[in-house]
């Protein structure tokens, strides 16, 4: 009987496993390449501010992945992954889940309307963008640090600009694409290669799933108790 006990107890929790079973992490990565100069146009003193045309890189990963976006919380990381660029405040970052809308992450730190430049802090490094992160990318130093920050969308702004704003709920799957914008002359940078971390929700399985489990488990702890 003890046995028999036993078996029913392991079949009960192995209901409960999966019916509590964690969400995936879906991941993906794209191609890096070089940041272009920002070509300023007669008259003015940016590109930001035109006329000009800005130095763009763009990069597109495409999901085929089934599922959606968990709805809440700190559901997507970005990674730059050896990044480099002199002048971080001549640069606008952004993240569009195509055909979805998108979020700009970060806008020419330490730069303002009446400005033409930002911070000359330099890019060198792997840097990670995350709503639970707590660096602040504004930061006027020589070199801002390998590691990891928050999402600073708003023009001209250092307020956190959570990627939960855009994307909670959405389907994974199609295009995504990375853009980086240098909106002011003299500075160039690269990019190493990027990725993205997608949460999704967990999912309660269905009773069709469920029922075949739990008749092999009750009829193997019946086994067991025949043989008591």
């Amino acid at each position: 009987m003890k046995c028999s006990v036993q078996a029913g107890r392991i079949a009960f929790l192995a209901i409960i496993a999966l019916a509590v079973a964690s969400g995936a992490t879906i991941s993906a990565s794209g191609a890096g390449g070089a940041i272009p100069d920002c070509v300023i146009g007669v008259g003015a003193l940016n590109c930001d501010q035109g006329p000009g045309t800005p130095g763009l890189f763009q990069s597109t990963i495409n999901i085929a992945a089934a599922g959606s976006i968990l709805a809440a919380g700190n559901n997507l990381t970005l990674t730059l992954t050896e990044m480099s660029h002199t002048w971080l405040g001549d640069l606008q970052m952004s993240l569009e889940h195509v055909g979805f809308g998108g979020a700009t992450f970060l806008f020419r730190p330490g730069a303002n309307i009446n400005t033409d430049t930002g911070y000359g802090t330099n890019l060198s490094g792997t840097y990670r963008f995350n709503n639970n992160f707590t660096g602040n990318p504004w930061t006027s130093t020589t070199t801002l640090p390998a590691g990891d920050y928050y999402p600073t969308g708003a023009s001209y702004s250092s307020a956190e600009t959570p990627f939960s704003d855009f994307f909670n709920g959405q389907i994974v799957a199609g295009d995504w694409r990375l853009t980086i914008r240098d909106l002011n002359d003299m500075d160039t940078g690269s990019l190493g290669s990027w990725s993205l971390d997608i949460e999704t929700p967990s999912e309660i399985p269905e009773p069709a799933q469920v029922l075949p489990l739990l008749g092999a488990l009750l009829a193997g702890a019946w086994r067991l108790r025949r043989r008591q």
